[in-house]
């Protein structure tokens, strides 16, 4: 009869395997129970750390834009009058005006004598021209002003400074 043999050391371990295929996924397990609220902690303690110093003045910004015109103001009050101006300069003495013509004589009168008139024109610079003797002034004109006054029928006598030259019209009457 034979003994059953006692067992021998064991074996080495061999290689191993090809890995087999993965599985499937599983299911999500259920919800667990809510956990127990935790205790409250001490209030902390509010911190305010001391004022900084004050920072640096920062750059002048840029100008803004013009604004809208304004209102009109009220009007202002006549300023005061200026000063008079100087005097201006005497004008271009003008020319001598020609003289007129002498008028019609006029009808005779009962039993008068037929009489005919004479002119004559004295020219004289200055205020003054007189008629010669046996005539009457009948008219004066002034250079340069208009104003003159006949004395004793036989002076022009202009009137005005800037008088340049005075013409007497005389006349005298013939029988």
């Amino acid at each position: 009869m034979q003994c059953p043999a006692q067992p021998g050391p064991p074996g080495r371990n061999g290689l191993p395997g090809p890995a087999g295929p993965q599985g499937q996924k599983g299911e999500r397990g259920a919800q667990g129970p809510q956990g127990l609220q935790g205790l409250t902690g001490e209030p902390g303690e509010s911190i305010v750390g001391p004022q900084g110093e004050q920072g640096y003045e920062g750059p002048e910004g840029p100008q803004g834009r013009e604004g809208p015109e304004g209102p009109k103001g009220p009007r202002g009050a006549p300023g005061p009058a200026g000063p008079q101006g100087i005097q201006g300069e005497q004008g271009e003495k003008g020319e001598q005006g020609e003289a007129g013509q002498p008028g019609l004589p006029g009808p005779a009168g009962l039993n008068a004598p037929r009489s005919s008139l004479r002119w004559a024109d004295q020219e004289a610079s200055g205020y003054y021209a007189y008629c010669p003797k046996g005539y009457e002034v009948s008219g004066c004109s002034c250079v340069g002003c208009d104003e003159y006054k006949i004395v004793n029928d036989n002076l022009c006598q202009c009137q005005c400074k800037q008088t340049i030259k005075t013409t007497a019209r005389c006349l005298k009457m013939e029988s």
